[in-house]
């Protein structure tokens, strides 16, 4: 147990020096932790995101400094490191933070998503595994595991993910709950009266139950192990313990005092000094965490080595490497379309038809939407096909979004989900967290404004572009036809390290002979051009074809006009300062048009002479859609009047 201590005053020591922290989880899972990191998880200590390694999520966050210490004595984390928890280092900060060379598998904090990322990894080691097992079943054959707290279980989002790995028997996910039952302002009790071997078992799962003794936990790690349903394994652990606030909400985050080092040196017999610990705790962990290591690393070295010949490997190093070049570069035709002046959602079947193939590793997840939003590969699904593209998640935008997030973390996938984009708001939440990590997922959003019409306000988006807009790294498109349309695909698929968003049209608009697929990706283009023009009208989406008409009719009335396409404005703004002068005159009138409330279109203002907006700031009403639209100003005759009010 003396190692198990060590792990505890160093997390408790470090809490100390950062001046605050999460003593309770830390000291409680700490058992947890252990267990599995010197007995169960397999890694490849010089690679840290190798393709079979083991998942770790912490998806309660917070437990982060239960995580720290072991890594510390492996030799993963320094010192240094330790000493400067919560200030300025990736490795050792509050919450777990995801970089592609460190050892963290997830960045967590916001609870529930990480239960939900766990289930996106496991759930891609199983498509993965069916793929490649014609090349061999060993390439993935790895575990999931995932610790969590009272507080993920309670957060919605652990419902639908849960659900999912049932539905799906994820039996290589394991989860683990540190089940305390103490929060930080109340007891479990006086929150949930739920039992939670009845909850697991009828969502499909194995429920066990143990204690925090480690031969316990590792006796349930192994049953589990051998599982054909995911397991969850409720750990009955001790908040804080051994120190003066054990058992109490107070003890979730607390700065500990000479007082608590104290309980803690007389309860568990040791008498360690902060951040200098003996050689033999180093020595244990490099053996049972590092060392330990050696042999599946090196069996795993040598199945590469006697597969590098057979036919399914190179697809194996493009799909593992997130070799996106290789898989999806001129692969769209944006020419190849079943019919022209469609709804944009229209040319996303096509797209996704030409790359639907063997060598595409592209999986498609939608919320029960894929008629409406065409987010499909084929006809099938993972329940009737194991090699299947299409997977489904049932009405749960936001655990499907967790899912999407995990499957991306896992690595070897493409992966695209979405609804309508009024719904867009159950998933922003993960959005906002995979942008974090910088991860590619690609998101599509159908029937993208007013013209939604008869199912009412309720289905017209509105205000969700700016939420969108507004997360860093993520780069949000509006196409006006197939060409923008094939253009943002594309980007989506080849993206690295970006989230993508599609916005689509129900509605059918027209395909466009000066639209340009090339020049869609610097976010705007002039899409109709006339020298020195008095009138400029820059325009996203269906927008764009109002732009047009009002084109028209302004050259009828002797004013020269420029349209500006903007399927992209954030991309658009980003630009060098010369390429926007070439789109805006200053000595012009602009006037801006988007069915929606973002407001990034008055950044444009600076290059004119004067400028106005139209945009949609209310909810809408349930009637036909053009009629809507036009109620709310998007017609001919009321951007006249903006015009001449922009010209006096």
């Amino acid at each position: 147990m003396k190692n198990l201590f060590a792990c505890q005053h160093l997390a408790l020591s470090a809490i100390q020096h950062a001046k605050g922290g999460h003593v309770g989880m830390a000291l409680g899972a700490s058992p947890i932790l252990y267990t599995l990191w010197t007995k169960h998880i397999q890694f490849n200590p010089n690679c840290p995101k190798w393709i079979n390694r083991d998942r770790l999520v912490m998806s309660a966050g917070h437990g982060s400094m239960a995580l720290y210490p072991i890594l510390h004595f492996a030799g993963l984390i320094t010192k240094q490191e330790m000493l400067h928890h919560k200030y300025g280092q990736v490795n050792t900060s509050s919450h777990p933070e995801y970089a592609p060379n460190n050892f963290i598998d997830a960045s967590t904090g916001p609870l529930g998503q990480g239960l939900g990322m766990a289930v996106g990894m496991a759930l891609t080691q199983r498509v993965l595994a069916a793929e490649f097992k014609a090349l061999s079943p060993k390439l993935f054959d790895h575990f999931t595991y995932v610790v969590v707290g009272d507080g993920d279980l309670q957060e919605g989002v652990s419902y639908e993910v849960a659900h999912l790995a049932g539905v799906y028997q994820l039996n290589k996910l394991i989860v683990l709950h540190d089940s305390n039952r103490v929060q930080m302002d109340s007891v479990v009790r006086d929150v949930s009266l739920e039992n939670l071997q009845t909850r697991f078992t009828n969502m499909g799962w194995n429920y066990l139950e143990t204690s925090d003794a480690v031969a316990d936990i590792d006796a349930a790690i192994e049953q589990a192990k051998k599982s054909d349903k995911p397991t969850f394994i409720e750990v009955h652990t001790t908040i804080a313990k051994n120190t003066t606030l054990e058992d109490q909400p107070a003890g979730h985050w607390f700065i500990p005092t000479d007082k608590d080092f104290a309980r803690f040196n007389s309860n568990t017999k040791t008498n360690f000094t902060p951040f200098e610990y003996p050689q033999t705790v180093y020595d244990f962990f490099h053996k049972q965490v590092i060392a330990r290591q050696a042999k599946p690393v090196q069996a795993y070295k040598e199945l590469l080595e006697k597969l590098k010949d057979k036919p399914l490997y190179t697809k194996f190093i493009n799909w593992t490497e997130n070799d996106y070049q290789a898989l999806y570069l001129n692969q769209l035709d944006e020419r190849k379309v079943a019919q022209t002046n469609a709804a944009t959602r229209n040319y996303l079947k096509d797209f996704l038809g030409q790359i639907n193939n063997s060598n595409s590793n592209l999986y498609c997840l939608n919320a029960d939407v894929a008629r409406s939003c065409n987010i499909k590969l084929g006809d099938d699904n993972l329940h009737t096909n194991p090699h299947s593209r299409n997977i489904q998640v049932g009405i749960r935008e936001f655990g499907m979004s967790t899912i999407m997030n995990g499957m991306a973390l896992h690595g070897g996938v493409k992966v695209m989900g979405g609804t309508f984009l009024a719904f867009a708001d159950y998933s922003k939440p993960a959005i906002r967290l995979g942008a974090l990590m910088n991860l590619p997922t690609f998101y599509v959003y159908t029937h993208d404004s007013y013209q939604v019409g008869g199912d009412g306000p309720t289905h017209q988006p509105y205000d969700q572009l700016p939420m969108l807009r507004a997360i860093e790294n993520v780069q949000v498109w509006r196409p006006c036809d197939e060409k923008e349309t094939a253009a943002g695909v594309n980007y989506g698929l080849l993206s690295q390290d970006q989230t993508n968003v599609l916005i689509l049209t129900r509605q059918a608009l027209p395909s466009l002979e000066q639209s340009d697929s090339v020049q869609t990706l610097k976010g705007g283009y002039i899409i109709s051009n006339r020298k020195q023009p008095d009138v400029i009208v820059a325009a996203s989406g269906s927008e764009v074809q109002l732009a047009l008409q009002l084109e028209q009719a302004l050259n009828e009335q002797q004013l020269k006009t420029r349209v500006v396409s903007v399927p992209n404005i954030n991309m658009l703004l980003s630009q060098p300062q010369s390429y926007l002068q070439q789109l805006f005159d200053p000595n012009s009138v602009l006037l801006t048009l988007e069915a929606s409330a973002s407001m990034e279109w008055y950044a444009l203002a600076k290059y004119v002479k004067k400028h106005t907006h139209l945009g949609a700031f209310s909810f809408g009403e349930s009637n036909d859609g053009q009629v809507v639209y036009e109620h709310k100003g998007f017609n001919v005759t009321n951007l006249l009047k903006l015009i001449k009010t922009l010209k006096s």
